[in-house]
């Protein structure tokens, strides 16, 4: 009877293994695929590429970046060395990305084996290999992927050092690791402060008496190292910038104003906000899955305290910052904390099974996986190929540099504006006749007095991309044209994107000779319909104080 529950249990391992092997394989295809099909860059991996590619390594270490762009000076001198390597092109500057993308697979996995039962890892594995989400920043020419692998390697070295005593040179390597982490990853910071805390935690708890040396050797390395990264943070930003940053992502901040249970029930509900999107899961069971996390972390800290201090810890400094307003928690700035809620859930699933007192649990996560795995994998291969974009502004420039007269005049709304200079120079669409518009949120009629600056033009291109379609900015500009000029030529690319939310690029054609059509109207005199209000978070940077 002991060999039968032995051999059955050997068996049930492997079934699960093969799963997660299966998984982790599936990930790493999507996430290649993702980057050998991704196009043109879009508007803010352009921003940032624009930065590395016009500065020296240099000046990307000691200046401000330009256009409101933040990134850790370690990530912007790997994709300088990129560009200088591959050239200034895509696949260049998403390596690197992708390089951490694929490990950060591995790592979660490893993590996954070390905190949670067999049966229970492909749970975890399933969203976290194929949410739309995280396949996309694989191949984004930002930070957001190598955020993720570095707090998903703070996390595996924390485990490790809390599990035994570190050998002389395990402890360097952690230490090295650690105080070169903040210089990579800006929220690597949050993580080394949540992980140096739980195991400071961990490490006084211990029967032994008291932190063991290497391990509070290597925790002081971690803090002093994440000092530094803040004490220089402050001049790698310019003052505008930080006022433009502050403000956009006010929505993360958590609100102390709040009374009552509003304030104490405002992590949860972010908490499920940023389940729903970065997994692409409906409102109710991204709220579940807040719930489980809750659960995971009550249900680890009674088996395995330090597994649950980690895990925890990091997503409680986060809130703790996003409190203090020093780091907002919303969206892609807190996907470094998705493996840590993944693994929280999952441990939910295991503390509500064992309440339930649940026997055939492993039946119940193995059926859970497959029917994740259907759905979000039905989801990841929705198109052919499943490559997921934005603003794809390929398709207009190859058009554009296809169809324009060297006389012809240019516009660029200031959205397009990133991707338009990172290619111009290389789709040969430089000229001097081209108009590169601002940013005028709060005042509509400064954009039609851009376009009173083409007046008597015969040929006149306009190109749209990263627009903000309640403002209604495009639509304004095309009512101004149709009113004084003629429309001759337009070009829609569409492409669809990780939050299933149309991303278009437009480029018209309009002539602007007629002299009667010219008459009808000016930007002073043209009639304006009332704009709907806006966010404050919404203004242009040059609109904020």
């Amino acid at each position: 009877m002991r060999y039968r529950e032995r051999h059955e249990h050997e068996t049930e391992h492997r079934a699960f293994t093969a799963l997660s092997v299966a998984l982790v394989a599936v990930g790493i295809a999507l996430r290649v695929w993702q980057y050998a099909g991704r196009s043109a860059l879009w508007t803010d991996e352009a921003t940032l590429a624009n930065n590395v590619v016009a500065r020296s390594a240099g000046r990307l270490m000691l200046e401000p970046l330009a256009h409101n762009q933040a990134a850790p000076v370690g990530f912007l001198l790997i994709e300088k060395l990129a560009v200088t390597i591959g050239g200034a092109n895509e696949l260049a500057l998403r390596a690197w990305p992708l390089c951490c993308a694929l490990l950060a697979l591995v790592l979660f996995w490893r993590v996954a084996r070390r905190v949670l039962a067999p049966s229970v890892v492909p749970l975890a594995l399933a969203p976290f290999a194929l949410a739309p989400a995280l396949i996309f920043h694989a191949a984004e020419a930002k930070q957001y992927s190598s955020d993720m692998a570095i707090a998903l390697a703070l996390l595996a070295v924390a485990l490790a050092l809390a599990a035994r005593a570190p050998t002389a040179r395990g402890a360097v390597t952690a230490a090295v690791l650690g105080a070169f982490a903040p210089w990579l990853s800006q929220p690597a910071v949050l993580v080394i402060a949540g992980l140096s805390l739980a195991l400071l935690v961990v490490e006084w708890r211990r029967e032994s008496g008291g932190p063991r040396p290497r391990v509070t050797r290597v925790v002081c390395a971690w803090v002093l190292s994440a000092a530094a990264v803040v004490a220089v943070s402050e001049d790698h930003l310019a003052p505008a910038s930080h006022r433009f940053l502050t403000l956009f992502w006010s929505e993360g901040f958590w609100p102390m104003s709040l009374h009552g249970a509003a304030i104490l029930t405002w992590p949860f509900l972010r908490v499920g906000s940023e389940l729903e999107g970065q997994l692409s899961l409906p409102r109710s069971m991204a709220l579940a899955g807040a719930a489980l996390v809750a659960i995971g972390a009550w249900g680890a800290w009674r088996r395995d305290r330090a597994a649950a201090a980690m895990l925890a810890a990091p997503l409680f400094v986060t809130l703790g910052a996003s409190a203090a307003r020093l780091y907002p928690f919303s969206e892609r700035l807190v996907l470094f904390l998705v493996p840590s809620l993944l693994l929280l859930m999952a441990r939910g699933v295991t503390t509500l099974a064992a309440a339930l007192r649940l026997r055939e649990l492993s039946l119940a996560c193995a059926t859970a996986a497959t029917l994740l795995f259907i759905a979000l994998g039905a989801h990841a291969l929705r198109e052919a190929p499943p490559v997921y974009r934005r603003e794809n502004i390929a398709p207009a420039l190859d058009y554009l540099r296809l169809h324009a007269q060297p006389s012809d005049a240019r516009y660029v709304y200031y959205g397009a504006v990133p991707a338009f200079e990172f290619y111009a120079a290389r789709d040969r669409l430089d000229s001097a006749d081209v108009v590169l518009g601002g940013c005028h949120r709060s005042d509509a009629r400064a954009y039609l007095a851009e376009l009173d600056a083409l007046r008597g033009r015969p040929r006149v291109w306009l190109l749209f991309a990263h627009e903000l379609p309640r403002l209604r900015e495009r639509a304004l500009m095309l009512g101004y044209l149709d009113a004084i000029g003629s429309a001759r030529d337009s070009v829609i690319a569409e492409a669809g994107d990780v939050d299933g939310k149309p991303s278009r690029v437009y480029l018209y054609r309009y002539d602007l000779s007629d002299s009667a059509r010219l008459a009808v109207a000016t930007a002073r005199d043209f009639s304006i319909a009332a704009q709907p209000p806006m966010e404050s978070r919404l203004r242009c940077q040059n609109e904020i104080p």
